[in-house]
């Protein structure tokens, strides 16, 4: 109910399952017909994979191929015991997988061979999992990402490829729009960023909030710097200004009253950990 409402977008047109095994909840109508589903009408089959370290979770891949949901279309989150073995089947089938290496940490105190997965060409994408158990936003995620990949394997991850976890691979893995369609005329979501430093490369691991200069989705702007006052009024957007890391920002709309409403309707002043302490 939501969808239509949120200043931020969501997917909305893909198939699912919950997980596979015995965990699994009833989302769906299972795994075999959504991923025959996905393949009918071009859409991305999302599902939980081995998020656990248990023997259902290291069966769960063989299980998913023995489903026929198991391809190109497969968006696998977290695969978190899979070794060599299944990681060259992964590859085999074309598949995507998300690491969410936060979540993975928090709950199991461990994560996805992540590497193992780069080295055989699996396009993987880069998740914040839930809010209880993982990174606020994704710019943490990133930080995240590229310290544990140092810390389990003593070499850099390159930004480079953090950079294609969060832009390109995931444009692939959940199928959405042409990468060359950059045009007049067409709706558009991008990011503005000064990075202070004036170079032509983005080390997206070392960016913070007060890094973004300009958010724009579906062609209107909804989060930005003051200097972008003049481009919200052109579209008719009302403002309010918030302080991120000292600096002062532009968000269309109202959080400030999103939040009272929010804070009205449970009793107590509520805070949000992913949003400034208004």
């Amino acid at each position: 109910p939501f969808r239509g409402i949120l200043p931020v977008k969501l997917i909305s047109d893909y198939t699912l399952a919950h997980s596979v095994g015995n965990y699994s909840l009833d989302w769906g109508e299972g795994p075999a017909l959504e991923y025959r589903m996905a393949e009918h009408a071009n859409l991305p089959f999302v599902t939980h994979l081995a998020e656990g370290l248990d023997d259902d979770s290291k069966q769960s891949l063989r299980m998913l191929e023995k489903m026929d949901a198991l391809g190109p279309h497969s968006v696998l989150v977290h695969c978190l015991p899979f070794g060599p073995k299944e990681a060259d089947k992964i590859a085999e089938k074309g598949a995507s997988i998300v690491w969410c290496p936060t979540s993975n940490l928090h709950i199991f105190g461990k994560t996805t061979n992540i590497k193992l997965f780069l080295e055989r060409g699996v396009n993987v994408c880069l998740g914040t999992d839930s809010s209880p158990s993982g990174s606020n936003h994704l710019l943490e995620e990133l930080k995240t990402a590229k310290s544990i990949y140092f810390g389990l394997y003593g070499e850099e991850l390159p930004e480079e490829t953090l950079l294609k976890m969060v832009t390109e691979n995931p444009r692939k893995a959940f199928r959405m729009g042409n990468p060359n369609s950059l045009m007049p005329g067409l709706n558009c979501d991008f990011v503005v960023i000064s990075d202070e430093k004036k170079t032509s490369e983005l080390n997206v691991s070392e960016l913070h909030w007060k890094h973004i200069d300009l958010v724009v989705i579906d062609g209107y702007p909804i989060y930005g710097s003051l200097e972008f006052l003049s481009l919200f009024q052109e579209f008719g957007l009302g403002t309010e200004e918030i302080s991120i890391e000292g600096k002062n920002k532009l968000v269309a709309g109202s959080p400030k009253k999103l939040m009272k409403q929010v804070s009205d309707s449970v009793g107590y002043k509520k805070s949000l950990a992913f949003l400034p302490n208004f």
